[in-house]
């Protein structure tokens, strides 16, 4: 077996294995499956025997937001293997690729979906967060009193202005977890399934049909409760037809206080993993609380990316973090130890008492713990599977 970048000559055997993999991509959509795949071919892994395709992986180019920080991010997705190869290590191999690519690529971060776990935490990718679905009664949307407030009708020739949109609403709601796409696919997922789509001053909404009876909101964020209330007005204008709206929710949206009763009952969510990739860029693109300093001397175990691995100093003040080279005369004391997969728990804001009991942390003090969990402390959610 051989890791190699993906032969665009191999498109139909791709498009195969991730068949097999996933179910089929109906047969409209394959001209444009192949024309992205065409686009992002050197963000593909693939796995060879000879001529004969065992294997693929990509990533994404995305932003994800970290506490009114933007940070790049690989999020990986499409990860096949073909049935028959399974139980051979070939996604072990693939996946140890793509790690590599990815940073190589420069990227700090790295997130996915995972189709099984212990794959993925093997190679230090740890769950983070999860892409909470709720579902909201319509009527009770219609029922929200509402301010006229200008709208304007958007679509795929309007990604650009819509990207800007969504990535300042998440920098001032100073959110954890979500992402924006790249334009290209944004526009290419618009013209495949056309949303009603609407800009404000401050803020977006999208969603569409979801069955005869039910809406699908894809976003609606702002920054004013005048929009707020607007964008879910309107949604509930369908509510003579459509009686169930689902939206995939942050955990702190203001939708639950804005309808009359209790209106918004929570789904079972998928959930995401995340993987530090550049340790010290990572941590420097992060947003921390305003009012929190920290300075802990942690030490990460990472044999997968061994420039992540060793003793380091974390500062954090005025809103923004470091990571530093602790040398062994440094005074810490017992740092906190971290696996690689605890070290992206962390950042993703779970506590330090959680990540000891699932054996991801030892070492280190009580004032340590303390002044790790605030500084990292966050609502990690995503609103988008990929």
């Amino acid at each position: 077996m051989e890791v190699r970048p993906l032969d665009l000559a191999d498109l139909d055997a791709v498009l195969d294995i991730r068949s097999r993999s996933f179910g089929p991509v109906a047969e409209s959509d394959v001209p444009g499956w192949k024309a992205i795949v065409e686009h992002d071919a050197a963000q593909f892994v693939a796995v060879y025997e000879g001529r004969r395709l065992l294997a693929v992986s990509r990533y994404h180019r995305f932003a994800q937001y970290w506490l009114g920080r933007e940070v790049a991010m690989a999020g990986v997705a499409g990860v096949a293997v073909a049935p028959e190869e399974r139980g051979r290590g070939v996604g072990r191999l693939v996946m140890s690729a793509m790690l590599d690519k990815i940073a190589a690529d420069g990227y700090p971060l790295s997130a996915l979906y995972p189709a099984t776990i212990p794959l993925y935490r093997g190679l230090g990718w740890e769950l983070a967060g999860s892409q909470p679905e709720v579902r909201i009664t319509a009527e009770s949307l219609r029922t929200i009193e509402a301010p006229a407030v200008k709208l304007r009708r958007v679509g795929p020739d309007d990604v650009a202005e819509i990207r800007e949109m969504v990535g300042r609403l998440h920098l001032a709601n100073r959110d954890c977890g979500p992402i924006l796409y790249p334009e290209h696919l944004w526009r290419h997922w618009m013209r495949m399934r056309p949303p009603f789509a609407y800009l404000a001053e401050d803020g977006y909404l999208e969603y569409h049909w979801d069955g005869r009876e039910a809406l699908f909101v894809e976003f609606a964020g702002a920054l004013s409760e005048q929009t707020t209330r607007a964008f879910w007005s309107l949604v509930g204008t369908s509510s003579s037809v459509a009686r169930t709206v689902r939206v995939n929710l942050a955990p702190h949206d203001p939708i639950r206080w804005l309808t009359r009763e209790v209106a918004v009952e929570a789904q079972p969510s998928a959930q995401w993993m995340l993987r530090i990739v550049d340790a010290p860029r990572a941590v420097a693109g992060r947003g921390f609380p305003s009012g929190v300093t920290a300075d802990v001397v942690i030490v990460v175990e990472d044999s997968q990316l061994p420039g992540n691995a060793g003793p380091w100093r974390l500062t954090v003040g005025a809103g923004t973090g470091s990571l530093s080279p602790a040398g062994s005369g440094s005074g810490s004391g017992d740092p906190v130890r971290l696996r690689a997969a605890g070290f992206a728990a962390l950042y993703a804001g779970w506590p330090l008492s959680s990540l000891r009991r699932a054996g991801l942390a030892d070492g280190g003090t009580a004032r340590a713990d303390a002044s790790l969990d605030a500084a990292f402390a966050a609502q990690p959610y995503c609103l988008d599977y990929f």
